[in-house]
């Protein structure tokens, strides 16, 4: 029997991120590619190893498959790859901003929070600045309002909170969010 070590596939097409509503907090990332023959098999995206967080934020990932060991037709073919994280760890210093996917010709990046209806997650604390809604002072100094339960949290607590950017908000001010979930510290792993 041959053992075939994984290649990184030809390129990557699109990324999705989302927030599964667990405990602890689990961040879903599925990447889209295409590799240069049919029967690739067994893929999946390696994460970089880090000392230290990077310092934009955005962690990065290889996207590997198995190629065939017997001749195959030559023609591009899509290939999907799936991996559940925990975000307890990538919460900590400069906060998980996003994932950066590598293949072969390119890589592709992906952001949490962009847009409305995107899922973000944001360290932060409490704020009296909210006209309508309960404000949220974030560790890089960005004002967000927040629509939800906040669990009896109150001004000045440090918090983390995961959720969508509202598309339409009566806050008055900041970017909204919808709360999926809300605690003083991260849940741990």
């Amino acid at each position: 029997m041959i053992t075939v070590a994984k290649k990184k596939i030809l390129e990557v097409r699109n990324v999705k991120l989302s927030i599964l509503e667990s405990l602890p907090l689990q961040l879903s990332i599925t990447a889209f590619g295409s590799v240069p023959t049919t029967r690739w098999e067994d893929a999946e995206l390696i994460p970089y190893v880090y000392i230290q967080p990077p310092p934009d934020g955005i962690y990065d990932y290889d996207f590997v498959a198995k190629p065939p060991t017997q001749t195959v037709p030559q023609v591009i073919t899509p290939i999907v790859a799936n991996r559940l994280e925990p975000l307890p760890d990538s919460l900590e210093g400069v906060g998980f901003k996003g994932v950066r996917i590598h293949a072969s010709l390119n890589s592709k990046v992906a952001l949490l929070g962009q847009g409305s209806g995107q899922t973000i997650v944001v360290k932060g604390i409490l704020t009296d600045e909210g006209i309508e809604c309960q404000a949220l002072r974030s560790e890089t100094n960005e004002l967000y309002t927040l629509v939800g339960d906040l669990k009896g949290l109150q001004v000045g607590d440090k918090v983390c909170v995961a959720g969508t950017i509202a598309e339409f908000s009566f806050c008055q001010q900041g970017q909204t969010i919808v709360i999926s979930w809300i605690g003083k510290y991260p849940p741990k792993a």
